[in-house]
């Protein structure tokens, strides 16, 4: 879930990282190829653009992985609620259910109640 994802954002960071101390590792050759009198820049730029080139597609892996794994994290989450959404509804019927049971059980116990008081008047009338 989410812990993926934030570990995934590292990973991304890593390369970007990465990528930068690449740069200034070429950066640094270049300086010195310069320095020796035997710069190369054409070399150098196919280098350097193949070096970045390889950290970019590790990149854009990681932000295509990203976004499937948001996606079914995300269709995860809304399958959940629904679920939820479901068992809401269904406890909230059930919860209904119960309370009309309960007044029914209550309006009976009423009906008792004068039954028995009215049998009991009937007792002592006839006593």
């Amino acid at each position: 879930g989410i812990e993926t994802l934030e570990g995934k954002v590292e990973e991304m960071e890593v390369i970007l990282a990465e990528k930068v101390r690449k740069i200034e590792e070429l950066e640094r050759e270049k300086e010195e190829l310069r320095e020796k009198g035997k710069a190369d820049e054409e070399k150098w730029w196919l280098e350097t653009e193949q070096a970045c080139q390889t950290l970019d597609d590790r990149y854009k892996k990681i932000i295509d992985n990203l976004g499937n794994e948001f996606d079914a994290e995300k269709a995860e989450q809304e399958k959940l609620i629904e679920e939820l959404t479901v068992e809401k509804d269904s406890a909230a019927a059930a919860a209904r259910k119960l309370s009309l049971q309960l007044e029914s059980l209550d309006s009976l116990r009423s009906e008792m109640r004068k039954m028995n008081e009215l049998n009991e008047h009937l007792n002592r009338k006839n006593k």
